[in-house]
């Protein structure tokens, strides 16, 4: 018996646990083992896109260490810290995976301590992500950037809160836009 399963919302899940509870008080094993058969191969997939997004990180953060000179290397931080944001939103919203979240943002402030020796810019080269299509991306890139550029990331942060609240994206803003607001109340 083909059962789909649809977990992208709490309504999908519920109908499922619904035909599985169903199955459960009819003695119906072969829909209880077809569902859990959907759910197994639902994680097997996700832990799939877990393994190949972990080595394209690898192989990033290696490209980044290679010696370059500064702007081709500026060059491959900008892009590692992109692939890191995104890859802590898919984490973090989609995935429901700690471990690989917080690999990402320890790898954004590895790039982003790279980039604090590199003059001219520093981690202000950042600032290009700021427009960045993917809220994530712009979330990520102001919260590493506030601090400098305050005039350029923090509308950026405000509207991406506005925007994507609910979502890692809306809660990095959030976080950035606490942070700005606690270390400027003294002042």
């Amino acid at each position: 018996m083909a059962t789909s399963i649809d977990l992208k919302s709490l309504e999908g899940l519920q109908a499922v646990i619904n035909r599985f509870i169903a199955a459960h008080e009819q003695n119906d094993t072969e829909t209880q083992l077809a569902i859990l058969r959907r759910f197994a191969a639902f994680e097997k997939a996700r832990y799939a896109v877990k393994v190949a997004k972990l080595a394209e990180l690898k192989r990033l953060m290696a490209v980044t260490e290679a010696p370059d000179d500064d702007a081709a290397r500026v060059e491959k931080v900008i892009a590692a810290f992109e692939f890191c944001a995104e890859l802590d939103r898919l984490a973090s919203d989609e995935l429901d995976d700690l471990e690989t979240q917080h690999r990402a943002v320890d790898s954004m402030h590895k790039l982003a301590a790279e980039l604090d020796v590199i003059p001219p810019e520093d981690r202000g080269a950042l600032a290009v992500l700021l427009d960045n299509a993917n809220l994530a991306v712009r979330a990520s890139a102001g919260a590493f950037v506030w601090r400098i550029m305050p005039e350029r990331a923090l509308p950026v942060l405000r509207e991406v809160h506005r925007a994507a609240r609910g979502t890692s994206a809306g809660f990095t803003a959030m976080w950035a836009l606490s942070a700005h607001e606690m270390e400027t109340k003294g002042d």
